[in-house]
């Protein structure tokens, strides 16, 4: 979450509200009924990213997991004097973002400033899959390679499958700064399946999780209470929602 705050309510019970620059993460697993939002005062900005990983088959069935991440407790790293990194996930500078994900992935969400001169850091060994997503302001040059400025709303696929090659260098204008998420990880290399919110890797698994949802098995791991309503909470656990 960019701008405004996030709130969440899930069929594990968790409830809570988070700040921006703020993380949530779920490794929704075997599955997880949940709702988003609300948080925020009418008219106010809301900016964010949802960002889908995909798991392993053998791993699609493990238990949910759930977390947030408050501004102040999300890694930061300098890199050179004029880009901040946010760390996610994955290790940047030697510092390990909070969301622990099944396969290995970096995201990472950095900020330059303008005129940064080159900004360079390095990928992990292992990642064979690299994207830059430029969702606010201008770059002159991303590994040195640009004619013209890379706008706003730019994705740009790296060059990942050489493990000689894994440094990034940014260069921003000399009027325009740049807020950019990095996303590598290492491919999975399996299909994947997925209709409306159910993602697998076979027709029989996506058929299968709807019988589930038909009837009423799902989602396999829930609290025993009613989930959708906070004064349904046993009251020794009840957290007033922010």
């Amino acid at each position: 979450m960019k701008k405004g705050k996030g709130r969440h309510a899930d069929s594990l019970g968790n409830r809570g509200t988070y700040d921006s620059p703020g993380l949530q993460w779920m490794s929704t697993g075997s599955g997880v009924y949940h709702a988003e939002g609300g948080a925020n005062a009418r008219g106010e900005p809301m900016q964010g990213f949802q960002i889908w990983i995909n798991v392993p088959r053998s791993q699609k069935m493990d238990d949910p997991k759930y977390g947030t991440v408050q501004p102040a407790e999300l890694p930061q790293a300098k890199i050179g004097t004029t880009c901040q990194a946010r760390i996610l996930a994955g290790n940047i500078l030697d510092h390990q973002g909070p969301f622990s994900t099944v396969q290995p992935v970096q995201m990472i969400d950095l900020d330059l400033a303008k005129a940064s001169g080159e900004v360079a850091f390095d990928i992990g060994h292992e990642m064979n899959t690299a994207i830059l997503y430029l969702y606010e302001g201008a770059l002159k040059s991303v590994n040195n390679c640009s004619s013209n400025p890379i706008q706003e709303e730019s994705v740009i696929l790296l060059d990942a499958s050489d493990t000689s090659k894994r440094k990034i260098v940014l260069e921003t204008t000399e009027d325009q700064s740049a807020s950019l998420m990095l996303f590598a990880g290492k491919r999975l290399n399996q299909p994947i399946q997925w209709h409306g919110p159910i993602v697998m890797t076979d027709e029989y698994e996506v058929a299968n999780t709807f019988r589930e949802l038909r009837s009423g098995c799902f989602p396999p791991v829930c609290v025993h209470w009613n989930y959708r309503k906070l004064a349904s909470k046993p009251r020794c656990q009840v957290v007033p929602d922010k």
